[in-house]
């Protein structure tokens, strides 16, 4: 039996008989001792396998004093009950209720001026109904300043000697202030009779987290105890993100659901519990070529070897786009639909197509899967391969494979596959820019890099009229590289131009557009360009006459027309 199935069974036979006794539970916060405590009383009541019939449950979160937590144990009391149509067990329902009905009486009556004396005052009389049933006090780490802990124990001690009860106590030992710690070590032999120390594995905290049978939750456990991860509330929490996901992923490639899942357990993990996790930063800054152990970078430290090898054995290379939709999911707090979907549904066709032929995967195998001296075994496997399935291989794997070629002295192995890729993908422009696919990818290869340069160069450019570039800006108020790129290099005489031919909402989007990146701070040097030219097209055509030179008025530009010789 293992050290948590251990305690598992002290906790039932606890449960189980009269005796008056204390047991301390103590373990990290997340491992789930409130969990598993809760879940064996529930199991023991059903099975009608609780010595005691009375019970209550405290948390120590923000109480004060002795006095409110006397009464807080009164309050929360109540009878074990399972489901009993029997005369006693009417009986204990009839009891029930009326001890409820004393018990539930007190905080509203504590509200009231006169009456709420009394029930302070009363509080003796009340915590003295307190006896021969179970207490569990919990979060003792998480106490009130007013609240000692030696106070904590002394009670625990009363209830156990002086009233028969049976006391849990649930702690994070770990996160006791240094008076708790002190003064919980100096009276712990004296006020409790038994400690468990509660620190499951993975597996184990899989097991008692991830209830629900089915196939996602059967991915969920496998991927939780790959990572190692032990906190139960992270993995109720992986689940509760895992459910939103569900829906957004029927229908499509059952490996579009196991890639989701997987970047969904490792970047909940990063998030919820980073002082054991890799760090989101770590995961984001992976490269392509970091997988296949060609990156060129600096040597890791041994933490973020230690990662490494940890991803490694998760199965875990780069993040890509779809792995980017879930990482941004996790990081706000919810899922963008139709980013999920649209991302979703590219691994969806990407998987379909690997379906047709998983011969470029496996022919990695000789290089992942040994350290013998093969590289000759490598070269071919990975050349005959290529060859075979280079029309649905991405430019990330193509540059992967010419990397491992070229480092194992097979470069015109290499180049020769390059100009086959670019020869023979019939992708249109957009493809073969690069920056297209660097989304967390780093391409370092100078001839792939100039091949894919060379093939974007061979497309016909599509002929952008300034005009529609201003009018959309001033729509949708954003742009790109390109566009400042195309407004910045229009001459003076341009913008005249453009200004002069256009009339109504065209005219008042283009003059708005232009202008109003004088107005962005930290602009750069094309920002900058563009509303100097812009103004000064409008003081020419200000000149022009003197209803011009009005009309330029309302964008701040002010010109002395020429005077009138009538």
């Amino acid at each position: 039996m293992t050290p948590t199935g251990r305690a598992q069974a002290e906790i039932k036979r606890f449960l189980l008989t009269e005796d008056a006794e204390t047991l301390c539970f103590s373990g990290h916060w997340g491992v789930g001792k409130t969990y598993t405590w809760q879940t064996i009383l529930k199991q023991a009541t059903n099975a009608n396998e609780v010595g005691l019939k009375r019970y209550a449950y405290v948390s120590l979160f923000g109480i004060n004093s002795l006095n409110d937590l006397k009464l807080t144990i009164f309050e929360n009391s109540d009878f074990l009950l399972k489901d009993d149509s029997t005369r006693a067990g009417l009986a204990k329902e009839v009891g029930n209720w009326l001890f409820g009905s004393l018990r539930k009486s007190t905080p509203m009556a504590s509200e009231l001026p006169l009456i709420g004396k009394l029930v302070k005052s009363g509080g003796a009389l009340f915590f003295s109904t307190v006896r021969d049933q179970i207490v569990c006090i919990d979060d003792l780490e998480r106490r009130g300043s007013g609240l000692a802990v030696k106070d904590v124990l002394g009670l625990i001690s009363f209830l156990k000697e002086q009233r028969g009860c049976k006391v849990a106590l649930l702690l994070n030992e770990d996160e006791l202030d240094d008076d708790g710690r002190t003064e919980f070590t100096g009276n712990l032999e004296k006020a409790i009779d038994v400690k468990l120390a509660f620190s499951p594995s993975a597996g184990e905290s899989v097991a008692i987290a991830l209830t629900t049978p089915g196939p996602t939750n059967d991915q969920l456990a496998e991927n939780c105890t790959r990572l190692g991860i032990a906190n139960i509330r992270v993995i109720k929490k992986i689940e509760r993100h895992a459910r939103q996901l569900e829906p957004l992923l029927v229908g499509l490639h059952e490996g579009v659901t196991q890639q989701a899942l997987q970047a969904l357990c490792l970047f909940a993990w990063s998030k919820y519990q980073p002082e054991v996790a890799p760090p989101l930063d770590f995961l984001k800054s992976k490269k392509g070529g970091d997988y296949a152990g060609l990156g060129g970078r600096d040597e890791p430290s041994q933490e973020q070897a230690s990662w490494n090898a940890l991803l490694e054995h998760y199965g875990f290379g780069v993040i890509d786009d779809f792995d980017a939709v879930i990482l941004d999911a996790i990081e706000v707090g919810y899922f963008d639909p139709e980013r999920v979907k649209t991302e979703a549904e590219k691994v969806h066709r990407e998987r379909l197509r690997q379906d047709q032929d998983g011969a470029f995967s496996e022919a990695w195998n000789p290089y992942h899967e040994s350290f013998g001296d093969n590289a000759d075994e490598v070269g071919q496997s990975l050349y005959d391969s290529f060859k075979a399935n280079f029309a649905t291989i991405s430019p990330s794997n193509l540059h992967g494979t010419i990397e491992v070629l070229k480092g194992i002295g097979q470069a015109d192995r290499a180049r020769e596959l390059l100009a086959l890729y670019t020869a023979e993908r019939t992708e249109g422009r957009d493809f073969w820019d690069l920056d297209q696919h660097r989304l967390f990818r780093n391409f370092t290869d100078a001839d792939m890099v100039q091949a894919f340069a060379d093939k974007h160069a061979s497309f016909a450019v599509a002929v952008v009229n300034p005009i529609d570039v201003l009018v959309n800006i001033a729509r949708n108020d954003s742009w790109n590289d390109l566009d400042l790129d195309l407004l910045a290099g229009l001459s003076v005489d341009e913008y005249e131009r453009i200004f002069m031919e256009n009339t109504g909402q065209r005219l008042r989007a283009a003059v708005s557009a232009a202008l109003q990146f004088s107005r962005i701070g930290n602009a750069t040097p094309a920002m900058k360009t563009i509303p100097n030219k812009a103004r000064e097209a409008l003081q020419r055509i200000a000149g022009k006459s003197p209803l011009n030179a009005m009309r330029v008025q309302k964008y701040g530009i002010q010109v002395a027309p020429e005077p009138n010789q009538d």
